[in-house]
């Protein structure tokens, strides 16, 4: 069976385990495994840019700890996606689609139902002056 879908961050459990599905088809990245199948090669965290996603991953420690971030880019299908993955114990997976202008993420890799979507008021927009120096 082929279907041809068009996903959003208004759903992010599923928007999110589809397109880890799509990535990792075999093995469920931060539940069965820790291994990222892709023949991309990573890049890097540039803080001018991926804060945000940064501070998703790591919290306050986003500005010392972004070493430990793997940052993709990836295309699936006609769409390029910004993937970034940090392991904390539990597993951290961010998704960022530029062109469309969403962000869905989960922060606890070992649940399928953890996925949000990133939304102009969420947590990570309304950091105190200081969060970081915590």
């Amino acid at each position: 069976m082929k279907l041809t879908l068009e996903l959003d961050g208004r759903f992010p459990n599923l928007t999110g385990e589809l397109v880890l599905y799509k990535l990792n088809p075999y093995q469920r990245w931060g539940y069965q495994t820790r291994d990222f199948y892709t023949s991309h090669q990573p890049i890097e965290v540039d803080l001018d840019h991926d804060l945000i996603e940064a501070t998703i991953c790591c919290g306050s420690s986003a500005k010392t700890e972004n070493n430990r971030i793997s940052k993709y880019k990836v295309w699936i299908d006609t769409q390029q996606l910004l993937v970034y993955l940090y392991w904390d114990g539990d597993g951290v997976i961010v998704i960022k689609n530029e062109e469309e202008g969403w962000v869905i993420y989960n922060t606890d890799m070992k649940c399928d139902s953890y996925w949000k979507s990133l939304d102009k008021d969420d947590w990570v927009y309304n950091l105190p002056e200081n969060y970081y120096d915590q």
